[in-house]
């Protein structure tokens, strides 16, 4: 959802995910990934561009 959809507010992606509660979904999503959404966002975004570079 977070590369899909770099667009979205996190509040969004939690809902479409099943989650009403920001906050538990960002330590839900940490425990599981060891970043958060947002640290987890930018690096999909830097390694696209990484990538569109080379």
């Amino acid at each position: 959802m977070l590369a899909s959809h770099p667009g979205m507010v996190l509040e969004e992606v939690c809902e479409m995910c099943g989650y009403y509660d920001t906050s538990y979904f960002i330590r839900v999503f940490k425990k599981q990934i060891g970043l958060s959404p947002g640290e987890c966002r930018d690096s999909l975004q830097n390694g696209k561009k990484a990538q569109r570079d080379e």
